[in-house]
């Protein structure tokens, strides 16, 4: 692998950034930093998940970059236009609710299918690309941030519930990484299941 003057990887450097984002973003969560949290982490968990899976560590890397950040992004936008939604009154609550779901999802769709993209076509080229894994992956992380966007809305201290809306994301990361590489292992015979048995 090759490395600069100071010795590091490009993997090592990759790794250090996602926790500089990561470290960053819990500072300042409340203005934004939950955003940083979910690339960060995203990034981490991308890498590794494709590097266990027979993948380059750069691609999974800069795909769950791209995925996390726009979870994260999307979760906040949606929660900004409920607290708008909640301080409204007439068509504007419908109007804010409605964007509110359409940023929600829709933002953190396009990460995921934008970052499932990135990621297939840095490890197998444009012939690689399987259509249906980001299909998946944009419905997985749309639901996740339109779900994601609902948690601000308990807390009593905004900051708070912005916290918990990036742990939200955080553990609903994991989730889709690791259901992704325990399909892949199934898929490839790397895991074997017991068969049903038939009385």
């Amino acid at each position: 692998m090759y490395s600069d003057i100071t010795g590091m990887s490009p993997k090592t450097r990759m790794i250090i950034g996602s926790l500089a984002l990561i470290t960053i973003g819990i500072i300042f969560i409340g203005a934004g930093g939950g955003i940083l949290v979910a690339a960060g982490t995203g990034s981490l968990l991308g890498g590794f998940t494709n590097e266990q899976l027979g993948g380059k560590f750069e691609a999974g890397w800069v795909g769950g970059l791209i995925s996390g950040a726009l979870l994260g992004a999307g979760s906040m936008a949606g929660a900004e236009l409920l607290y708008l939604a909640a301080e409204a009154n007439g068509l504007a609550v419908i109007g804010l609710l409605a964007g509110s779901v359409i940023s929600s999802f829709g933002i953190a769709a396009i990460g995921g299918g934008v970052g499932s993209y990135v990621q297939q076509r840095m490890d197998y080229g444009v012939s690689g690309i399987d259509w249906d894994k980001i299909y998946q992956n944009s419905l997985a992380y749309g639901s996740l941030g339109l779900t994601a966007s609902f948690i601000p809305q308990g807390s009593v201290i905004r900051p708070l519930g912005n916290g918990w809306a990036a742990a939200f994301c955080i553990a609903g990361e994991i989730v889709i990484d690791a259901a992704t590489w325990f399909y892949e292992m199934v898929d490839s015979g790397e895991i074997d299941l017991p068969k049903p048995i038939f009385f």
